[in-house]
């Protein structure tokens, strides 16, 4: 147990988050990083807990804010807000009361600047312990998209509450209603939606959770500030750090996109340059990336993690800031075998199908599209 307190080592956190956050899970730099300076202002600091000090009997929830990466957010507005009314306490208050029992520790549904960061600071501000590990190993586009489906862990109760106060309460839904549900609230209001679910013994979430990813985040973030060389150098020491693969370095040449029902649609034409000169690139986005083909072949898919990076700094790219002339590098990396055995089980196979983003093919692991 030990209270983030290092303000290089949250700098190393906001940059690998935005790396391993795949285009989405909010942008550590527009949004992550005021949320930061704002507890440290305050004095608020969380205290992060490895699994292993998570009790069997502990009551645990996850959660985080639904929304479109291309929907803008005022970082200022809402930290104003959220001094007079902190809308994802209140959800974990409403769990509490249900439940008649406290919550013991908080845990990030996803990896990314914007909800790992939301995590964290309702753990300073409600003086409740964040678990080091999340339930994706990146950031995921829908909230059925979890690793938890491999211990048929509930998402509810679970509770939101939109900008217009709106507080929905469900007791009980089917697999896709949730995120459904909260689409519709984000689509109502283009905006935040704060979302507390799937109350969980400390007994089952260790059968499910990936562990050890904030900090994974920080080591992430520490390599990269670190990396030096050619961008194809970057490159390579990327995709070696992430046990993966260097998959393209190029500039985008074709973009299309829709910002509708409460996600981010894109699809993305690049062009190679350097050793990838001559060679194509496309990306399928739904909020994060989903899949990737270099020159007609499939090379990733969800839920392994496909990594886009600006070339210079080796910041993650935002899906939404992808515009004609974005330069990037992209690197493949398989996820964590929790996940790989949760799409083996029938909720799995649900919940990260390629239709939910807009294809029809199986999961293939990507050392496998590699060979």
């Amino acid at each position: 147990m030990r209270q983030l307190k290092d303000r290089d080592e949250l700098e190393h956190l906001l940059k690998g988050l935005g790396i391993l956050g795949t285009g989405g899970g909010g942008p550590p730099r527009e949004f992550g990083e005021p949320v930061v300076d704002a507890d440290f202002a305050a004095g608020r600091y969380c205290t992060l807990v490895s699994l292993d000090e998570v009790a069997d009997d502990a009551l645990i929830v996850s959660g985080g804010y639904l929304g479109s990466v291309a929907d803008p957010i005022d970082v200022n507005e809402v930290l104003q807000r959220w001094e007079r009314d902190f809308e994802f306490g209140r959800a974990v208050r409403e769990i509490e009361g249900y439940l008649r029992k406290k919550v013991d520790h908080l845990l990030a549904t996803e990896l990314g600047g914007g909800n790992t960061i939301v995590t964290l600071t309702a753990g300073a501000r409600l003086g409740i312990p964040v678990i080091d590990g999340d339930t994706s190993g990146r950031a995921v586009p829908e909230t059925h998209m979890t690793s938890m489906v491999l211990c048929e862990a509930k998402q509810t109760p679970l509770a939101m509450i939109d900008l217009e106060d709106n507080v929905v309460f469900v007791e009980k839904c089917g697999q896709l209603f949730a995120d459904q549900l909260g689409r519709f609230l984000v689509t109502r209001t283009h905006g935040m939606v704060a979302c507390v679910n799937s109350p969980t013994s400390g007994e089952i979430l260790k059968k499910g959770v990936v562990p050890g990813t904030l900090s994974q985040a920080i080591e992430l973030g520490r390599f990269c500030t670190g990396l030096t060389g050619s961008p194809e150098e970057k490159l390579a020491g990327l995709a070696k750090f992430m046990g993966g693969w260097p998959l393209f370095w190029g500039q985008v040449s074709g973009l299309e996109s829709d910002n509708t029902k409460g996600h981010y649609y894109a699809k993305v034409e690049l062009e190679g340059k350097g050793g990838y000169a001559g060679q194509h690139f496309k990306i399928v986005i739904k909020n994060e990336t989903m899949a990737g083909w270099r020159d007609g072949k499939l090379v990733c898919m969800l839920p392994d993690l496909l990594l886009t990076v600006e070339p210079g700094s080796l910041e993650g790219i935002m899906s939404a800031t992808v515009k004609i002339g974005t330069e990037m590098l992209i690197a493949g990396a398989p996820c964590h075998e929790k996940l790989r055995e949760a799409i083996k089980t029938p909720a799995g196979q649900v919940a990260f199908s390629s239709e939910r983003y807009g294809e029809k093919m199986a999961f293939q692991p990507i050392e496998a599209l590699m060979k």
